[in-house]
């Protein structure tokens, strides 16, 4: 945590060329769309998007929106489940192009099942 400035009271240096991306284990979702929260101001690039899809398994949770990824998901995401929550701000991480990714156990609320997708689709 002492690399994002999380820890007060403690120094040190590192050197790091690039960006580094952190996801918590709280997921962090912005009012707006699932694409807005996915893309979190990067350009859009279809087919970059459509593989981030996939790994992060939205497409099936996208089709039980009337308005797919355009669909206003709320403050804090009120209208998606935990894991559906969990697998929009891992599929914004996925969709960075960081150097580093610090990774809080976002998966705590997927399931196994979709922990395994992620370790040999993404990881």
């Amino acid at each position: 945590m002492s690399l994002i400035n999380e820890l007060s009271g403690m120094s040190s240096h590192i050197n790091i060329t690039g960006v580094i991306f952190y996801t918590s284990q709280q997921p962090w979702i912005l009012p707006g769309t699932i694409r807005d929260n996915i893309l979190f101001n990067k350009h859009f690039d279809s087919c970059r998007y459509q593989r981030v899809l996939q790994v992060s398994s939205l497409t099936d949770d996208l089709q039980l929106f009337s308005e797919g990824d355009v669909t206003l998901i709320g403050e804090r995401g009120v209208t998606l489940s935990g894991g559906q929550k969990a697998r929009v701000a891992l599929a914004r991480t996925i969709y960075q192009e960081a150097a580093i990714y610090l990774l809080d156990d976002p998966l705590s609320a997927v399931t196994q099942m979709w922990v395994e997708r992620y370790y040999y689709n993404w990881i």
